[in-house]
Formats: structure tokens, sequence, C-alpha cells
């Protein structure tokens, strides 16, 4: 098939889908009230500030996947391959391990409280 004719049924098909593919009005409505509610600025107050989820507790989450993503990298290690690929593989598990590693331990620490 050359490139022409996969171009030529591209297009027919994306000119010709608008036709067979009518949008009814409750999913007009449903998108519409979608982007009205994207379009409404956040109260940080109610909606940020009064959550239970905090900065450091993503640190926490986002270290135990980088820490899992590293093991799973450095498994790569058993790929048949020279002795080369097989220490840049465990250099880059190992980063991503010790990325990890250091947001999972500063994610933990709590900040100071101020007293006042």
């Amino acid at each position: 098939m050359s490139s022409f004719t996969i171009i030529a049924v591209a297009l027919t098909a994306f000119l010709i889908s608008p036709l067979l593919f009518r949008m009814k009005p409750p999913e007009k409505e449903r998108i519409e009230r979608f982007y009205q509610k994207l379009a409404t600025p956040i109260d940080e107050q109610r909606e940020i500030e009064a959550s239970d989820i905090d900065k450091s507790s993503m640190a926490v989450l986002i270290g135990r996947i980088s820490i899992f993503i590293g093991a799973m990298v450095t498994l790569f290690v058993f790929i048949p391959g020279s002795a080369g690929d097989k220490l840049i593989v465990v250099i880059l598990g190992g980063v991503l391990m010790g990325f990890g590693l250091a947001l999972n331990y500063f994610g933990r620490i709590k900040p100071p409280t101020q007293v006042g």
C-alpha cells in the first residue's frame, strides 16, 4: 500500500466521521458543564489547604514508586548483553532507587511547627 493511499483513506475517514457520529444534546450539555467547571477558579483556602494531603506525603509516594521502578530497571541486568551494558543498567537502577530513597527519607521528616 502506498503512502498516498494511506493518506487518502485517513483523510476520507477524518472528513466523513462527523457525518456518521452526531453528538446528542445531553452529551453536548455535559461537555459544556465540564468546561465551565474547568474555567472556575480554585478556592485555595477551601480546596487545597483543607485537604489532608501535604507535600511531604506526596514525596513519600513518589519515592516509593521510584524505588519500585529502579528495582524493575535493575532486573534488566539479567537480559543477555555485554558487561558494559549491564553496568549501565545497574547504575541507572541504582540512581533511580537512590532518588526514591532520598524522597522517601526527606518526605517523612516533618517541618517544624511555628509556635505563636
